[in-house]
């Protein structure tokens, strides 16, 4: 019989929130690169994007595709390219 190593319950959203909301961590980071966004305009874009995911992998490429599309319109170089070190 196989034993049970682990579970993961992904509840964020659902059963907590997570604080600082994305909204305020994103544009705390993005105000270090110099760009000025509202939390709460940003948490709504994240949600866009997050619910626009198809086949999310956890990937960084996957994280730095819902990242850059938050912040699409509102900065001239996508983040993947400039906020990912």
């Amino acid at each position: 019989m196989e034993t049970v190593e682990a579970i993961t319950l992904d509840v964020g959203g659902t059963l907590i929130e997570p604080w600082p909301s994305v909204g305020h961590v994103y544009a705390e980071v993005a105000a270090r690169h110099g760009v000025q966004a509202e939390p709460e305009e940003l948490t709504r874009r994240f949600v866009q994007a997050w619910q626009a995911q198809d086949a999310f992998q956890y990937t960084r490429d996957d994280w730095a595709a819902v990242v850059d599309a938050t912040f699409e319109g509102l900065v001239t170089q996508l983040p993947s390219q400039t906020f990912f070190g």
